[in-house]
């Protein structure tokens, strides 16, 4: 390489090293989100007073302001409303979105109900908030997003009135220019919502917010979208409803939502205190605060690591795996990431309890096949009718797992490969995880909890969890980490992809890479003219450049080519007036301000010369680094005004010119974008 290429990478690579720093976990600038949160355990005289609706809205408010980016100046918590002041807090949170829109911030609305109701509406003590007053009260809330999530019996009435109904969990894949509503209900129309004392709430928020701290990440990414969270809460709730004699409750939905991208309620990156279950733990695990509450309950498989965000403090954990019992005591401490490996948790001893219910004081063994589960029905009666609270209802455990669809798999820390089912570890028909895998010239598996390198390629059917290296490619599912090979593949992707092709349907972080796609992420193509002084008299010239940015929805890639308006002879000795060609490379961040414009801070290197000479010039030597700061107006569909300022720094060293000279300007530009 000539001496003056490998300055100008040198130059670049010194000059961009910083935004490749991964940006923290934090909401949108422009975004703010409002939360109404009520709670009431009194559903009217009638009405048998619920234990857990009050402490459940105070639990996932909670969950909003720790992780959902909702502040507590936005968040209201209702605490046995009527329906006064459950409309007042509505007027009032409205009043918040339409100042936040003006101010030119999106903003989102969460409200949350825990308690009573029936086929008409909301029951807060005496009254009756009917669905169609609730609606239109919402409504009111002018903002791009409104989520209503409501636990409480014959709540499905809500979306059914809409065309919503019982059904299974939904993939969502929308985001930030997301507008629209969506409505989760616990229970369909015609069924009873549950609460337990064993769990200290009830089982749908209960799991709703399991789902919200980490147990519904199953794209790993750190982030906790609608889809997730309503997923989690849908298995985990009929799961747990199924033996119960009031019966099987479902969650129903109903979404009208329009855009592109994720609509997250929880980020998890960047939080105070995180507890990090291994890839060896695994079993029905529940986990208690120090003063004996359930906090999270989850189902594990081996294989994979679940993260879940948490407060500091003292946990126990118990485990329940086929016929053992496990548990291990724990302290989070803030600003730590926390491990929980398998080998940290001991064997224990059933103990004895008292099953609740009809054979109440009968001994009963914690641990047994069949658990005692005791559940209240928030069922409305019929006109007339006392409802009689049966609790002691049983539920049988099932086998360790996250998901429905979660494979079984196959632990095999260490695996040594010379082509694909040539390997020290024999196949047995199940799924491998792998924490180290060496290739000496193709490897595969399922997931990856470590690292691997292979001579040509690296294939995996599940998630890498860490570090892949090929010669040639690398092929994977989800990626949390790092890709480096000449091509990279791979559908969500939460780290770096390093190669000359790389490709996934999204990325948090940074593809670098000749061709870098991203389905989900940028492509524009720029044309502008940048504005500097030429160094004599106080003249200005304008260059003029073309250039091509790609990358995630947050941060690209740069390359440009152009003229510079100025000849070499009109600033130094050389006398040639031979047009000037310039180079480039860069890093940038993106940042939406809402749908119709934008910011970008953009880090340039660009190496100058002849056009003849740019590439090939070992004895002269011309840089140019800019950070550049723009701003976008989309003026017409996908075409925007783009123009701002600049800081510049150009260092020259030619032979028949300047000897080591430096200059530093402000420079200005105006341009498009498509």
């Amino acid at each position: 390489m000539s001496r003056s290429m490998l300055s100008f990478v040198l130059f670049a690579v010194v000059g961009l090293i910083g935004l490749m720093r991964p940006a923290p976990a934090r909401a949108e600038p422009n975004l703010q989100r409002f939360a109404v949160v009520a709670g009431a355990n009194h559903g009217g005289p009638d009405r048998v007073r619920l234990k857990y609706a009050v402490s459940d809205a105070r639990a996932f408010g909670d969950v909003l302001t720790e992780l959902g980016g909702v502040d507590e100046a936005d968040r209201r918590v209702l605490i046995e409303p009527d329906a006064d002041e459950l409309f007042g807090a509505l007027d009032r949170t409205a009043q918040q979105v339409k100042a936040a829109t003006a101010a030119g911030r999106r903003a989102e609305v969460v409200f949350y109900y825990s308690g009573h109701s029936d086929e008409q509406g909301l029951l807060l003590g005496g009254e009756r908030v009917r669905y169609p007053d609730l609606k239109k009260g919402l409504d009111m809330l002018e903002a791009d997003v409104r989520i209503a999530i409501l636990d409480s019996c014959a709540s499905g009435a809500l979306t059914r009135a809409k065309g919503g109904q019982r059904v299974p969990p939904f993939v969502v894949d929308t985001s930030s220019d997301l507008e629209g509503h969506a409505y989760i209900t616990s229970s369909a129309g015609d069924e009873a919502s549950q609460e337990s004392d064993r769990v200290g709430g009830s089982f749908f928020t209960h799991y709703l917010i399991t789902g919200l701290r980490g147990g519904a990440d199953k794209s790993r990414d750190g982030k906790i979208t609608l889809g997730e969270a309503y997923a989690f809460a849908f298995h985990e709730t009929v799961r747990r409803t199924e033996g119960t004699r009031i019966g099987t409750q479902h969650p129903a939905y109903d979404i009208a939502l329009t855009g592109s991208g994720d609509l997250v309620l929880t980020d998890l990156r960047g939080t105070d205190s995180t507890l990090l279950l291994t890839a060896d733990t695994e079993g029905h695990l529940s986990l208690r605060d120090k003063n004996g509450r359930l906090v999270a309950e989850l189902r594990k498989v081996a294989g994979r690591e679940i993260e879940l965000s948490l407060p500091p403090g003292e946990y126990q954990l118990a485990a329940q795996l086929g016929d053992r019992r496990l548990s291990a005591a724990f302290t989070l401490v803030r600003g730590e990431r926390t491990p929980l490996l398998k080998g940290d948790m001991v064997a224990r001893d059933g103990e004895p309890g008292v099953a609740r219910g009809p054979d109440g004081g009968a001994p009963a063994k914690v641990g047994a096949p069949v658990t005692p589960l005791p559940a209240v029905t928030q069922a409305p009666p019929a006109p007339g009718v006392v409802v009689e609270v049966r609790v002691g209802a049983a539920v049988q455990p099932e086998a360790a797992g996250v998901a429905t669809d979660e494979p079984k798999t196959r632990w095999a820390p260490f695996k040594a490969s010379f082509v694909p089912y040539l390997s020290t570890t024999m196949d047995n028909g199940l799924p491998e995880v792998n924490v180290l895998h060496l290739s000496a010239i193709a490897g595969m598996g399922h997931r990856l909890n470590g690292f691997e390198v292979a001579g040509v390629a690296n294939v995996r059917t599940g998630g890498v969890n860490g570090v892949q290296i090929a010669g040639v490619v690398n092929i994977a599912q989800d990626v949390r980490g790092v890709q480096i090979g000449v091509v990279n593949v791979a559908k969500k992707v939460a780290g770096v992809q390093i190669g000359v092709v790389n490709i996934s349907d999204d990325i948090q972080g940074l593809p670098i890479g000749l061709v870098n796609v991203v389905r989900q992420g940028q492509r524009a193509l720029q044309v502008w003219g940048d504005a500097r002084p030429t160094g004599r008299d106080g003249k200005t010239a304008t260059d003029m450049y073309a250039g091509f940015k790609w990358g995630s929805r947050h941060l690209h890639t740069f390359i440009l080519g152009g003229l510079r308006g100025a000849k070499l002879d009109e600033r130094d000795t050389d006398s040639d007036g031979s047009e000037i060609l310039s180079v480039g490379v860069g890093l940038g961040g993106h940042i939406p301000l809402g749908r119709s414009s934008f910011i970008d801070i953009d880090a340039i290197s660009r190496k100058y010369d002849r056009a003849d000479e740019v590439f090939t010039n070992d004895e002269d030597l011309r840089l140019h680094s800019q950070l550049r700061f723009s701003l976008g107006v989309r003026v017409l569909g996908g075409l925007a005004v783009i123009g701002g300022v600049s800081a510049n720094h150009e260092y020259e060293d030619a032979i028949n010119g300047p000897h080591e000279e430096h200059r530093i300007y402000a420079g200005a530009f105006l341009g498009l974008e498509i």
